[in-house]
């Protein structure tokens, strides 16, 4: 029998257009973490978020026609693991958080450019890091005001770039579904569970076998 919490992602799915995504980031991840597929702590987080930083300003600068999209794809990578480095310091409630944020304001920033902004968005990681580091205890203290100010630029880097905050985050979760769901059937047709995969330290080569067939 299947364990309980493996094959999540077509239940995911179902029900994603109607979540609030950074509910379904959140649950996407921690569900994931049920079945083997995570960091093993906040500050394993930390490279991944930076990385996207980096990726997030390659982006910006990049030309032709599938630029932009890429850009907001990118935008939405970085919330993605800023709710991934909440979770893993222990917030639960971040709709709470979540709400102090939904109403920002984009005169503070309208005259920051979008490089500014994006490091901006990746020195608050480095600090968060920084506290977790020298100060365990203050972890989720730190997450909290990353999530928060993170977030807040977050929404105001893609409003100010045309994009809706709420649809790229939901599009990103989408996509780690369905690349979730790829791996569930890859390793139903090996007669493989997601337990079985991180037992056996496969779900790298599951991730990169899913990804020629999502091409995502």
């Amino acid at each position: 029998m299947t364990p309980k919490n493996d094959y999540f992602a077509d239940r995911l799915l179902v029900k994603l257009d109607k979540a609030d995504p950074v509910y379904a980031a959140f649950e996407a991840q921690d569900i994931s973490r049920d079945v083997g597929f995570d960091f093993d702590s906040f500050q394993d987080v930390i490279p991944r978020a930076l990385d996207e930083i980096r990726e997030t300003k390659e982006a910006y600068l990049e030309k032709g026609p599938d630029a932009k999209e890429h850009f907001g794809d990118e935008i939405a990578d970085i919330m993605f693991s800023i709710i991934n480095l909440a979770r893993h310091a222990g917030i639960r409630d971040l709709q709470t958080i979540k709400s102090q944020i939904e109403k920002v304001s984009r005169d503070d920033t309208k005259d920051l450019d979008a490089i500014t902004m994006i490091n901006g968005i990746g020195t608050l990681i480095e600090e968060a890091s920084v506290v977790a580091s020298e100060n365990p205890e203050d972890t989720k203290k730190a997450a909290q005001e990353l999530f928060k100010k993170g977030m807040r630029d977050c929404i105001i880097l893609a409003q100010n770039n045309d994009f809706n905050p709420e649809d790229i985050l939901r599009e990103n979760v989408r996509k780690y579904l369905i690349r979730c769901q790829a791996i569930e059937k890859l390793a139903l047709n090996d007669n493989k569970s997601w337990n079985d995969l991180a037992r056996n330290n496969e779900i790298v080569k599951y991730w990169k076998k899913a990804k020629t067939i999502t091409n995502n």
